[in-house]
């Protein structure tokens, strides 16, 4: 709830944003909205969010975003439809279910180092 609009218009030096255990399926179209205001956005993580079902649909707009970390997110099965950053050289999957590790090992490129850690 706290990420709006309003907030993030603020927030033009932001370099790190970290969600834990977010109790919601997915962002609203509010907070997706107020995500992409975060240009100089480099690192974004999700850890531990259980209900949430996807990553913002928007991932794509984060023109600067380096590094994606999803740790023990197991509902979320699937990369964004519209694609990952072009800037995005990073992206760690740990714990996360089967189905994202198999997208993430075919997203990876010269590029994109991937790094995939399951845990039971």
């Amino acid at each position: 709830a706290v990420l709006s609009v309003h907030l993030c218009i603020q927030l033009t030096s932001l370099r790190t944003l970290q969600f834990w255990s977010m109790g919601m399926a997915s962002l609203t179209e509010e907070q997706e909205r107020a995500l992409q205001l975060l240009t100089s956005l480099r690192q974004l993580g999700f850890s531990r969010c259980q209900k949430r079902e996807s990553l913002p649909a928007y991932l794509l707009s984060l023109d600067f975003l380096e590094v994606l970390r999803i740790d023990e997110c197991r509902s979320i099965r699937r990369l964004p439809e519209m694609g990952l950053p072009p800037s995005l050289s990073y992206l760690d999957l740990y714990g996360c279910c089967e189905e994202l590790c198999m997208q993430g090992r075919m997203a990876e490129t010269e590029k994109l180092k991937v790094e995939i850690i399951y845990k039971q």
